[in-house]
């Protein structure tokens, strides 16, 4: 994805377009509250446990909202981020790895 947003950005750029790729890490919402469920059940362990365990290997300790994504977009979308093109932007707290 990133290499294909590069690509498109050397392509589209002549024409004033910008292309760009938002990398969100584990996204607060229903689907992720469903598989800590499962895997607590499979582990027999706590939901908490599982959050915990999920966020060990991202720095700032935490998982990101829709709203953060929605905010990076809209950043690259105004004045602000009129220069930036062909980069793959992590929304992800510093995630290092996924447990």
């Amino acid at each position: 994805m990133v290499g294909f947003t590069q690509s498109l950005a050397v392509e589209a750029g002549a024409d004033g377009v910008r292309v760009n790729c938002i990398q969100p890490g584990i996204v607060e919402g229903e689907r992720v509250e469903r598989i800590m469920a499962a895997k607590a059940e499979q582990l027999g362990v706590s939901r908490d446990e599982v959050r915990k365990r999920m966020v060990e290997g991202i720095a700032l300790k935490t998982t990101v909202t829709a709203e953060d994504v929605a905010n990076t977009a809209l950043f690259l979308a105004t004045d602000a981020g009129k220069h930036i093109s062909g980069q793959a932007i992590p929304v992800c707290g510093g995630a290092r790895y996924l447990v």
